[in-house]
């Protein structure tokens, strides 16, 4: 399982690895590393993926600098964040706290 102190000792820009399909859905959404960062900083860990490969993942709910949820999936190694995705969570998904997945 994912501990958020370890993520948190690597929360560093060089050490966010951003895929191209990331970049891409960061810059349609209008997301930034620096948003990413203060998730991780700042957020709790919600989901664990644990059976992900090649890395456990997990699901982040943190806030972006402008103030909105913001959810991150990340996985780690023990140099880096892969950042795998961050979305603002929608209210037609997800409960008011954005932790809980409506049925």
């Amino acid at each position: 399982m994912i501990d958020i102190a370890e993520l948190r000792n690597l929360n560093a820009l060089e050490r966010i690895i951003v895929t191209e399909h990331a970049r891409n859905k960061l810059y349609q959404r209008g997301i930034s590393v620096y948003d990413v960062q203060k998730a991780i900083d700042e957020g709790e860990i919600i989901r664990q993926y644990e059976y992900d490969k090649p890395f456990a993942s997990c699901l982040i709910l943190g806030i972006s600098l402008q103030g909105k949820s913001l959810h991150v999936v990340v996985s780690h190694d023990s140099e880096f964040i892969y950042l795998i995705t961050a979305y603002y969570p929608s209210l037609t998904i997800w409960e008011n706290d954005f932790k809980t997945k409506k049925l």
